[in-house]
């Protein structure tokens, strides 16, 4: 791990390509350098750090005069050491949930481990998969005389956490303790020198498969010094868990991050550059929950953060992921806090939110940041037509002609809009300061400075039903009766592990979002008496994005998985199916009203196909697929898709299907659905009731 480009200078550390090559990683002599395994010598005493870590180590303790320490293997020390290693085991301590929670430990089918690979994170040659052992190491090695290794910090500096821990548990005599220098922690807890701690969450994100499903991270947030906290918390810290990619190649990308064969590392980074790549470059509203948390929690993340610099994670994309890593740090801040036994598989930011908002009392405010193609469209709103033609050309060109006659508040709302239309489009470019986009704005706000006046504050409200804590569970059970006119009556299971598709009501997702992980239907014909899979999928995901003056970026869709197909060359069978595809959106009613047509093109196989490509079991179909979605109420949705294939040198020549869905929640994660399908060999239709969990 690798905590922040400020402290980038001090430390840096190689995290484990996967579980899988661990083995291999310590046979070529892969070590960690984490910046708690790094130090610089000065003279620290135990009460300075038990100050610096405000965990409220005895008066005693901080009174301690140096002059008591003793030289480590002194008769004293040893006979301390004995005495906190026998009372550790007298009290069991190796078995506490909190010490678990400090190594990281996890009971799996093949006994215990830490889900940390380092070798300066343990002090035990096996504290891997022995806690007691580690414990017992720690305990002995912050008596002890430190590594030969320069370059590596003592004990006592390293893993603060579990000093605050133990002591509380124990009692340490600090007269005995041996004094170590620990200036890099001293000097991080002052630079973060956090208050509290929010959990924020990024929104889903399309165009970045490693955030389709979110993002989340911790901000240690300083005592604000004025009321104007949003422009506050941009000098805030963000802790933030992320995998080091190291292809481009989307096949890879996707079997390497299931596999956990990507590096994951913590970064600490100034908040606003979270802020900006999220808010600004990605176009995605920020959630901020603050923890309530007291001084001593706060301390304690804190202090576990810093130890695991010297800890080295596999990435793995559906489980131990951002989110994930998060929680784990917020469990060792108190033993009130219960987080990972409310996780299932996968794990995803959404469930990770929900976890701590289970936590009753542990979430203290909500905050909203929108991004900047939602402060655009709120200024937009204020405006005229014949205002907002003028803000689309002003963002082609600064000078353009203001009305004749407007007044310098509607010069002001103008110019603004136009500001964050520039902004939105080009957030990456205007890095660059010799770049068409950042003269345009350059002009933009001279011309703005101009008129010698102070824009007000734009209040966006927080949208209720855009938090992601108010939307429904992200897996999904149907259970349901139909008739099929070429199989008769059936029952119908549907299953989907995550996360939102067009037909789910929108509370808590984007409009325009569908992602489906893992859906599988199944059919039981009742005069047949046969179980028939209809539909499994690996993903399938529409991203729309509504067209217009201003914003022209092309909507898409994905989809990799097996279907059943019905048609004169494929009847009822089932076969493999790629699906990709782009083309237009358009929507109205604030995205109430949603349309698309893209140009879809399908590819076929690993069936029992009749007449397809130069006589192979292989289809390829191109064609427009076209999609209508109405939301009445927010927990009432209809849908309509169709799709249209011309499969050229095949038979046969054209296929096509269509689809229709209405579903009502009734009550929140229970809803009542109805489907209907058609194709070329029948109809079907489908009523079920839904659950969410």
């Amino acid at each position: 791990m690798q905590l922040g480009a400020q402290l980038r200078a001090a430390a840096r550390f190689v995290s484990p390509l996967s579980f899988l090559c661990r083995r291999a990683l310590a046979l070529t002599g892969i070590a960690a350098r984490g910046i708690a395994a790094r130090g610089i010598a000065t003279q620290v005493t135990a009460a300075k750090l038990a100050a610096a870590l405000g965990l409220h180590i005895a008066a005693a303790v901080l009174a301690a005069p140096d002059a008591l320490a003793a030289e480590p293997g002194s008769p004293a020390v040893t006979a301390e050491v004995e005495r906190l290693v026998s009372r550790a085991r007298e009290k069991r301590l190796a078995e506490r949930p909190m010490w678990w929670r400090l190594l990281h430990y996890r009971s799996g089918l093949f006994g215990v481990a830490s889900e940390v690979d380092a070798g300066h994170f343990f002090n035990a040659p096996d504290g891997k998969a022995e806690p007691e052992a580690e414990l017992e190491a720690t305990l002995r090695g912050f008596f002890s005389p430190g590594p030969s290794d320069d370059g590596i910090q003592h004990p006592f500096c390293r893993f603060p956490a579990r000093l605050a821990w133990l002591n509380a548990e124990l009692g340490f005599d600090f007269g005995v303790l041996p004094r170590q220098p620990c200036p890099r922690f001293e000097e991080f807890k002052a630079r973060v020198d956090p208050e509290s701690i929010s959990l924020i969450f990024s929104s889903y994100f399309l165009n970045n498969p490693a955030s389709a499903f979110g993002h989340t991270l911790l901000r240690l947030n300083k005592k604000r010094a004025s009321d104007d906290e949003s422009r506050q918390a941009l000098l805030d810290h963000g802790i933030n868990f992320g995998a080091n990619v190291d292809t481009g190649n989307a096949v890879l990308y996707a079997l390497k991050g299931l596999a956990g064969m990507f590096a994951g590392e913590f970064t600490n980074v100034p908040y606003y550059f979270k802020v900006r790549e999220y808010n600004d470059f990605e176009s995605r509203d920020l959630w901020e929950f603050e923890l309530e948390l007291s001084p001593r929690e706060v301390d304690m993340a804190v202090a576990h953060i810093w130890e695991l610099g010297s800890a080295l994670f596999a990435y793995y994309y559906l489980s131990e992921n951002c989110s994930y890593q998060m929680l784990g740090i917020l469990e060792v801040a108190s033993p009130r806090i219960d987080l990972m036994t409310k996780l299932g598989w996968p794990v995803l930011p959404v469930d990770t939110l929900r976890a701590v908002a289970d936590n009753r009392g542990l979430i203290r405010t909500i905050t909203y940041r929108p991004s900047t193609r939602v402060q655009f469209r709120h200024r937009l709103a204020d405006l005229d037509a014949n205002e907002a033609e003028l803000v689309f050309r002003l963002g082609e060109d600064p000078d353009a002609l203001l009305p004749r006659g407007a007044s310098v508040e509607r010069q002001m709302a103008m110019l603004d809009t136009a500001l964050d239309l520039v902004a939105f489009r080009s957030a990456k470019e205007l890095l660059d300061p010799a770049s068409e986009a950042s003269e345009r704005s350059q002009r933009l706000l001279s011309r703005r400075a101009r008129l010698g006046v102070i824009s007000p504050r734009l209040e966006i409200p927080i949208p209720a039903l855009e938090n992601p804590l108010s939307g429904h569970e992200r897996a999904r059970l149907d259970l349901g009766e139909g008739y099929s006119t070429r199989s008769g009556f059936f029952h119908a299971l549907d299953l989907r592990l995550a996360l939102h598709d067009w037909s789910d009501p929108s509370a808590g997702y984007p409009e325009t979002l569908s992602i489906s992980f893992l859906p599988i239907r199944l059919r039981h014909y009742i005069e047949r008496q046969r179980l028939q899979l209809e539909q499994v999928s690996l993903i399938a995901i529409t991203s729309l994005v509504p067209m217009d003056v201003f914003d022209q970026s092309i909507s898409w869709h994905a989809h990799v998985g097996a279907e059943r197909i019905r048609d004169d060359g494929c009847d009822d069978c089932f076969a493999g199916v790629i699906e990709a595809g782009g083309g237009v959106a358009g929507g109205v009613l604030d995205n109430g009203l949603l349309a698309y047509l893209n140009f879809n093109t399908a590819l076929v196989g690993l069936g029992p196909i009749e007449g397809g490509l130069g006589d192979l079991p292989l289809r390829i179909g191109i064609g427009p697929r076209a999609g209508l979605r109405l939301r009445p109420a927010p927990t009432l949705v209809g849908t309509l898709r169709g799709d249209l294939q011309y499969l050229p040198a095949q038979t046969p020549t054209f296929t096509w299907a269509a689809s229709a869905t209405l579903r009502w929640m009734y009550r929140h994660d229970f809803a009542l659905s109805l489907e209907a399908q058609a194709h070329p060999s029948g109809e079907s239709l489908q009523a079920a009731s839904t659950v969410y969990f």
